[in-house]
């Protein structure tokens, strides 16, 4: 419980400071709502479930770039639906961070 009432006050600064729920089509009640459901079947939610998935690679990757695994995994949760965006389940691309046809780097 202590690790979503981190997560969720690591979403709010985020929506906060960078605008994002209010550039969102839904309420920011809905969208938080939607994060914290309750799954019947694991007694989890959508947030946790995501965090018990990916928390490896965000601790990882914090060890490796310096990014908090906390704030990455924020981020994920928020741009992705909790891994249930079609772009995180067809591209497996968490953030929304897409590619014009002028980039040449790795996709």
């Amino acid at each position: 419980m202590k690790n979503i009432i981190i997560l969720l006050f690591s979403l709010s600064i985020l929506t906060s400071s960078c605008g994002l729920l209010k550039r969102s089509n839904s309420a920011p009640e809905k969208v938080v709502e939607k994060l914290i459901s309750v799954n019947p079947a694991t007694s989890k939610t959508a947030a946790e479930i995501y965090i018990d998935q990916f928390k490896n690679i965000a601790i990882r990757e914090m060890n490796t770039t310096g990014i908090p695994a906390s704030i990455t995994l924020a981020q994920g949760i928020l741009e992705s639906g909790s891994g249930n965006s079609r772009l995180a389940k067809e591209a497996n691309n968490h953030f929304g961070i897409k590619c014009t046809s002028d980039w040449g780097g790795k996709t």
